[in-house]
């Protein structure tokens, strides 16, 4: 009798073949990004931040999606630096009627869970249990089981009074950017940032970890564009050496889920102050960018391999 041939499963075991051994890391299952670019992220990512007609689009490319949680109507973000956010008073009616909106999708598996926001409690850290802890166990309550419940946060919220993320999160992630310029205390050193990350990730969020909670990375992938300070070519080769760092230290680590670097698409304004203003993104770089396509890649096909 003939054999039937899946030739997904056969693309991706070719695909797998050409790039690399078997992952060491069998949780390392996902590659995200800040910042929608369909046409160029479709064939590496398989995780957007993305609902609606742009889910759809991305799910016509085998690509599934965490549903950007709103803020308008949940939390009032702070004024002043230390102070947490707060949950507005309907928070739990505007949540109830945006996750109903989305029952469609989770259930034809466009969406592949929520992403809570950034930095919803950066400088404050009282605000995982008053803000991300009620949130979180809301959504779980509403979601499909085994939906994705994610935030990132600013590294100085991961402090006592937590000890431990609230069991309704699913993954976490924090942002620690370095080595970007001359100025920064690494200087233009690309490496510097994974170190510094994985450090700090070890110290301070792997003892806060539940049993099953995994963590995401963000690796900064923006350049300046004060082309003074860093040229392009400069800031290309430090951030795809710091993307080979992460990956290095991701495909070894089994509580690491995946990525999310910042940013892609280059920015209408400056992002931080001079001087660098991390207003270019990944699509700026050339080197990152295919260092970031192959690590997508690898990513995608051992998935696919697993689910075969």
């Amino acid at each position: 009798a003939p054999h039937h041939v899946d030739c997904n499963m056969l693309a991706a075991l070719v695909l797998f073949l050409a790039l690399g051994p078997a992952a060491t890391n069998p949780n390392l299952k996902w590659m995200s990004f800040y910042g929608n670019n369909y046409t160029l992220q479709k064939d590496f990512i398989n995780l957007a931040v993305a609902e609606g007609e742009l889910a759809n689009q991305f799910f016509s490319s085998g690509v599934q999606s965490l549903a950007p949680m709103p803020e308008t109507g949940v939390y009032q973000r702070p004024t002043t630096r230390g102070q947490p956010s707060v949950l507005l008073p309907q928070w739990e009616a505007v949540i109830e009627r945006w996750a109903g909106q989305l029952a469609p999708q989770f259930g034809n598996g466009t969406l592949r869970g929520v992403f809570m926001g950034d930095e919803i409690c950066c400088h404050a850290p009282s605000c995982w249990a008053t803000v991300l802890t009620p949130l979180s166990a809301k959504l779980q309550a509403l979601l499909p089981p085994g939906a994705i419940i994610y935030p990132n946060e600013c590294g100085d919220s991961v402090a006592p009074p937590l000890s431990k993320f609230p069991a309704s999160i699913t993954h976490v992630s924090i942002d620690y950017y370095a080595g970007f310029g001359p100025a920064t205390p690494s200087g233009l050193n690309g490496s510097a940032e994974a170190v510094g990350t994985r450090r700090f990730v070890e110290e301070e969020l792997y003892p806060r970890l539940q049993p099953d909670q995994k963590v995401f990375l963000v690796p900064g992938t923006f350049a300046c564009s004060n082309l003074s300070y860093t040229t392009i070519a400069e800031s290309d080769s430090a951030v795809a050496e710091k993307l080979e760092a992460y990956w290095a230290w991701a495909d070894t680590d089994p509580r690491i889920a995946g990525f999310n670097p910042w940013h892609f698409n280059d920015r209408s304004h400056p992002q931080h102050g001079p001087p660098c203003d991390m207003q270019l993104g990944l699509v700026s770089l050339p080197k990152s960018l295919a260092v970031a396509t192959r690590i997508g890649q690898t990513i995608r096909a051992r998935a696919r391999l697993a689910l075969a």
